[in-house]
């Protein structure tokens, strides 16, 4: 006998979505409620990056981090315009208004980052953007590769990690 998922002998719809509805496969789960986020890195250069927010829906509020360097500021963008209160520690920025005011839905940038001591890669990681209500799906965009982090080794030629490049 067929089961509801068109399996043999199957146990049924056994993936169980967001809202507690039960499905085949996770694919046929509603989408969820309120927007969908994308945020990314855009114009690196000489430790700052601008964060770039693409929203279908008004953001509220929002929180981000960054696994791969130490922010030392964030500023500006869309946040700053819209009246955002912007707070940071060494890898977290957090956004949001004491008024009501709100991101208006689409891209650009959402805020500017001064950083310093990177690592070789870093990625925007554990974002929470919502509409005040809800919180939105949000998808990353690549991480950053840095090619100028210090070489590590030793500057002794008789060393076992001899590196002539080493810093």
């Amino acid at each position: 006998e067929y089961d509801e998922c068109d399996v043999c002998n199957g146990p049924g719809a056994d993936v169980e979505c967001w809202d507690g509805s039960m499905v085949c496969d996770a694919a046929d789960c509603p989408d969820l409620p309120g927007g969908q986020v994308t945020l990314s890195f855009d114009n690196i250069e000489d430790g700052s990056v601008d964060i770039i927010m693409n929203s279908n829906a008004d953001v509220y509020g929002f929180q981000f981090d960054i696994d791969g360097f130490v922010i030392t500021s964030a500023s500006g963008g869309s946040a700053e315009e819209n009246g955002f209160l912007i707070s940071h520690s060494a890898s977290r920025v957090i956004g949001f208004s004491l008024t009501g005011t709100f991101i208006p839905a689409g891209e650009g940038i959402l805020v500017n980052l001064t950083f310093e001591e990177h690592d070789l890669v870093a990625c925007l990681t554990d974002a929470i953007i919502t509409d005040g209500d809800i919180a939105f799906d949000v998808e990353y965009g690549d991480c950053i590769e840095f090619d100028d982090s210090p070489v590590t080794g030793c500057t002794d030629i008789d060393a076992c990690n001899y590196d002539s490049d080493a810093d």
